[in-house]
This record gives C-alpha cells, sequence and structure tokens, in this order.
C-alpha cells in the first residue's frame, strides 16, 4: 500500500508507502526496497520449491510434504514423487536423506535419483550398500526425505 501526495495544481508530489516485488524482482533476489508477500516468497532462489519425507517400508506412506501432488510405491526402495508445481526446467538441485534402520556396520544407507530428474516428477531410490563387497541393492528406507531448490 503506497500513499501519493499532489499539490493544488495536481502534480504529484511524493509517494510514500511500501511496494511489493515482483516474480522478477524475487527470481532476481537482489532488491532491498520491495517487500515479500506469501504469494511470491517461493519465486526467490534460495526458498525450497519442495521437499518430502516418505516412510517406505511396509505400504509406503507419505509422512509430510510441500508441494508434492503424490506419490508412488515403485518397487523395493524407490518412490515416484510427483510435483504440485512443475519446475521450469531439469536443472534443479536435489538434497536427501534417510535412515534405513540397518545397525549392521558393514552396511551404508544411500539415496539418490533413481532414473532421472524431469520437470513434474522424479523417483528417488535408498540402496544399501555392503561396504565390505562394494554391492550395492535397494532397500525400503525408515525414512527417505528430499528437497528441492530451482526455478518454477
Amino acid at each position: 500500500m503506497s500513499w501519493t501526495f499532489y499539490n493544488s495544481s495536481g502534480q504529484r508530489l511524493q509517494t510514500f508507502g511500501f511496494v511489493a516485488a515482483t516474480q522478477a524482482e524475487m527470481e532476481a533476489g537482489s532488491s532491498t526496497t520491495a517487500y515479500v508477500t506469501p504469494g511470491r516468497t517461493q519465486h526467490h532462489p534460495g526458498v525450497a520449491k519442495f521437499w518430502v519425507d516418505v516412510d517406505q517400508t511396509g505400504t509406503q506412506g507419505l509422512r509430510d510434504s510441500y508441494n508434492v501432488g503424490s506419490f508412488s510405491d515403485e518397487g523395493t526402495g524407490l518412490t515416484q514423487i510427483n510435483f504440485t508445481t512443475s519446475f521450469s526446467d531439469t536443472n534443479y538441485a536435489i538434497v536427501f536423506g534417510g535412515a534405513d534402520g540397518v545397525t549392521n556396520d558393514a552396511s551404508g544407507n544411500s539415496v539418490r535419483v533413481n532414473a532421472g530428474k524431469g520437470t513434474t516428477s522424479f523417483q528417488m531410490g535408498s540402496a544399501i550398500e555392503n561396504q565390505t563387497s562394494g554391492v550395492s541393492s535397494y532397500a525400503d528406507a525408515e525414512s527417505l526425505s528430499a528437497v528441492g531448490f530451482g526455478d518454477q
């Protein structure tokens, strides 16, 4: 909201007030004078565009999420994540985390994009790697999480 003051001749003297950031200003991330509205926050490059936490054990369950329209069980250790709002291209970053519940010291958990990433979805996989033999195989994780950053 802003206020504009005029003199008696109709000349604009000065405008005071706040100016909401446009989508372009949010994507540039450089303005120090425009304020941010909740509906524009998602356009800033430093804001997560999606996040998800899935339980893959038994019947897969979505614990919580943001900008995830649906998910599906694609087999042991594999989960398809479908976005509500698509990315503008496939050049977005995904950060993974997971807990496999395995207590064997010879095993390690890794989480990765399994089948490439698309603008509308990606498939994540959870694998257990035997650190002695180097052989890895997909395994359901107790908690599989991902967060993504990029342009939508």
